[in-house]
C-alpha cells in the first residue's frame, strides 16, 4: 500500500456553501448575536493585552460598551466597539472559518459556527473599519456580499470569489498606535438582505438584541442588588449594549418574590460536578410575569441561548422526566448560566450541543422545572384554600348574627362543615415522604392554612350550639345513605338537606370523591409507577381546574 500526497485547498470548496451556512443556520437574532459577541469579546482581549504588557489607560477608554446604530435613511446598521481592534493577521483570522485563539482569554469563548461569515446574507455590503492598539496602521475591509452571492454557484470555488477584487477589498492607512476600535457597517440596499426589515423597525431590532445578547439590568429593577451580587460572586460579566445611543436593559418587575440562588449538579462517573449556576424568582400572586425577560433563560458565555424555558416541553425524546404544566414556568423569572466545559452551544447559539453531559444536564434541568411547577401549583391551591376559608368565615359570622337560619343558610352551613371535615381527615392521615408539595395533604398542614381552618371549625362549633344542630351526625347519616344508594342506583351523588332531605349538588363532594379515587389509584398502581404518575398528574390538573 502506497501513501499518496493530497493537498486540500479552498478551490475544492463550492462558494454556495457560505450562503447555505448563513441562510440555513443563522437567523436575524443569530447574526446580531454573533456580531455583538465578537464586539464584547474584543473588550476582554483588550484587558488581557493591557495586563500582559503593563499598559496604563484612561478608565473611560475601558468601558465595556457595544453600540448598535441604525440609519434608516441610509439603510445601514453598524455594530461598533472600543475593544482591542484588529491588525492584518487579525483580519485574516476574522475571514477564517472555525479558526480562533480567543479561548485562552478570560470571559471569552471564541467564535461559534462560521463566525463573522454569519453576516454574509445580512446586507449587500459589509465594511469593517478597525485599528488595533499598538499598531500604526488602521484597516478597512469591504465585502461586496451581494456581488459575491451573484457569482457563487456549484462551478465557482470560495477561493475564486475571495481573490476577486470586485468581491473583497482591503485598504490601510496610518493610525495612532494608541487607538483601538472596530466598526462593522452593514449596508442594506435590497430586500433579500436578511436584516432588511430591521432598518425601519427599531422596536423589533431592540427586542431581538434583548433576547439574543448580553445586556445589563435597569436601575429600577426589583432585587437588582441581589442579582448583581450573584453576577459578581460567580465572575459573570455584563455588557452595556446601546441602540442609537440608548442603553438596552433587562427589567425585573416589583411583583416578584426574593431572589433564590442554586446550582445544578450532574453525576459524572463517581464525581459530582456543577453544570450551572442560577438565580430565579416567582410572581407573588402566581401570574404571568410582565417583563421583557420573563421565564427561565439559559446563558452560555454571558449570552442567552434559545427561547425562555428551553427544554421544558411536555414530551421530549430521550428523557425520563415529565413536565406536566410548562405554561406555569412563565410565573417565574431567572437565569441559568452554564459553566461546565462540555456544555457548549450549537453553531446558531439557539441550543446546546448533544453530549453525555448535556443529557445529564437536561434531566436535571427538567427536574428543576417540575419542582418549580409543583411550587406554583402549591401556591395556587394554598391561595384558593385560604380564599375559601375567608368566605366560610364571612358566611359563618353572618349566620351567628342571626336568631334563626333559613333553609338555604342551613344548606350552606352543612356544605362548609362537610368540606372542613374532609380537610381534617386528610390532615389526620400519615404524610408520606414522597408526597408532592402541591398535594392537599401537604397544603392543609401548612401553618397559615391550619390556623385559618381552625378558625372556621371554631365558628362551626358555635353555630351548632347556637342553633342546636349536630352537623357531624348529619354528615354520618348522609354518608350511610349515599353508601346504600350507590349499590342500588345509578343517579348522581348529591348532598342531603339537613331538615327537608332535598338533594343539593356539592362542589366539595365532587372534590372529596376525586380525592378518594386518587387514594385508590395509589394503592392499585403501587407496582406500576409509570402509569401511576400519568394518572395522578391528570387528577391533580383536574382538581386545580375544579377549585378555580
Amino acid at each position: 500500500m502506497k501513501d499518496e500526497k493530497f493537498e486540500f485547498t479552498a478551490d475544492m470548496i463550492g462558494s454556495e456553501i457560505l450562503e447555505r451556512f448563513s441562510t440555513d443556520i443563522y437567523t436575524q437574532k443569530s447574526i446580531l448575536r454573533e456580531l455583538v459577541k465578537n464586539a464584547s469579546d474584543s473588550f476582554f482581549e483588550l484587558l488581557a493585552h493591557i495586563e500582559n504588557y503593563g499598559i496604563r489607560m484612561d478608565g473611560d477608554t475601558l468601558e465595556h460598551v457595544v453600540d448598535v446604530d441604525v440609519n434608516s435613511s441610509a439603510g445601514t446598521i453598524m455594530v461598533s466597539d472600543k475593544g482591542i481592534g484588529l491588525d492584518k493577521p487579525g483580519i485574516e483570522k476574522l475571514l477564517s472559518i472555525a479558526l480562533t485563539d480567543k479561548r485562552d482569554v478570560d470571559n471569552v469563548a471564541g467564535h461559534r459556527g462560521i463566525g463573522f461569515w454569519s453576516a454574509y446574507t445580512a446586507g449587500d455590503e459589509l465594511i469593517v473599519t478597525t485599528s488595533k492598539i499598538g499598531s500604526s496602521r488602521s484597516f478597512t475591509l469591504t465585502l461586496y456580499t451581494k456581488t459575491m452571492r451573484e457569482l457563487q454557484g456549484p462551478g465557482t470555488s470560495i477561493a475564486k470569489i475571495m481573490n476577486n477584487p470586485n468581491c473583497i477589498r482591503l485598504q490601510s492607512s496610518r493610525a495612532d498606535s494608541s487607538s483601538h476600535y472596530t466598526k462593522i457597517l452593514i449596508s442594506i440596499g435590497s430586500k433579500e438582505s436578511r436584516l432588511a426589515d430591521l432598518v425601519n423597525n427599531h422596536d423589533l431590532l431592540e427586542k431581538i438584541l434583548l433576547e439574543g445578547c448580553c445586556v445589563g439590568f435597569s436601575k429600577n429593577s426589583a432585587n437588582v442588588k441581589d442579582i448583581m451580587e450573584f453576577y459578581n460572586s460567580h465572575n459573570l460579566k455584563l455588557c452595556k449594549l446601546r441602540l442609537n445611543g440608548n442603553e438596552i436593559s433587562k427589567h425585573i418587575p416589583d411583583n416578584i418574590g426574593s431572589i433564590q440562588i442554586k446550582s445544578i449538579h450532574i453525576q459524572v462517573g463517581k464525581e459530582e460536578q456543577i453544570a450551572a449556576w442560577m438565580w430565579y424568582s416567582t410572581h407573588n400572586d402566581n401570574a404571568v410575569i410582565d417583563s421583557n425577560i420573563s421565564g427561565i433563560r439559559l446563558f452560555c458565555d454571558g449570552f442567552p441561548l434559545g427561547s425562555p424555558n428551553l427544554y421544558s416541553s411536555k414530551k421530549m425524546i430521550d428523557t425520563m422526566v415529565k413536565v406536566s404544566r410548562p405554561d406555569l414556568l412563565d410565573w417565574h423569572i431567572g437565569e441559568i448560566h452554564l459553566i461546565h466545559e462540555d456544555l457548549k452551544t450549537n453553531a446558531d447559539g439557539e441550543s446546546i450541543r448533544d453530549s453525555v453531559t448535556f443529557k445529564l444536564f437536561k434531566e436535571k434541568l427538567r427536574a428543576f422545572y417540575v419542582n418549580l411547577i409543583i411550587i406554583s401549583q402549591s401556591k395556587n391551591i394554598t391561595k384558593k384554600t385560604l380564599r375559601d376559608y375567608d368566605k366560610f368565615i364571612g358566611d359563618l359570622s353572618g349566620f351567628l348574627a342571626k336568631n334563626a337560619l333559613s333553609e338555604p343558610d342551613k344548606q350552606i352551613l352543612f356544605a362548609i362543615s362537610q368540606e372542613i371535615e374532609n380537610h381534617n381527615k386528610q390532615v389526620r392521615g400519615k404524610l408520606k415522604s414522597d408526597i408532592k408539595e402541591s398535594s392537599k395533604s401537604f397544603i392543609y398542614r401548612k401553618d397559615v392554612v391550619k390556623t385559618r381552618r381552625r378558625a372556621v371549625s371554631g365558628l362551626i362549633s358555635k353555630a351548632e350550639k347556637q342553633f342546636g344542630i349536630d352537623l357531624k351526625a348529619s354528615t354520618k347519616t348522609k354518608n350511610k345513605s349515599k353508601t346504600k344508594k350507590s349499590s342500588t342506583s345509578t343517579e348522581p351523588d348529591t348532598t342531603t338537606n339537613i331538615d327537608t332531605g332535598a338533594d343539593v349538588f356539592s362542589k366539595s363532594l365532587v372534590i372529596a370523591t376525586i380525592d378518594e379515587l386518587r387514594d385508590a389509584i395509589c394503592e392499585v398502581l403501587s407496582e406500576e409507577p409509570s402509569y401511576k404518575e400519568d394518572i395522578l398528574t391528570l387528577i391533580d390538573e383536574s382538581l386545580v381546574r375544579i377549585q378555580q
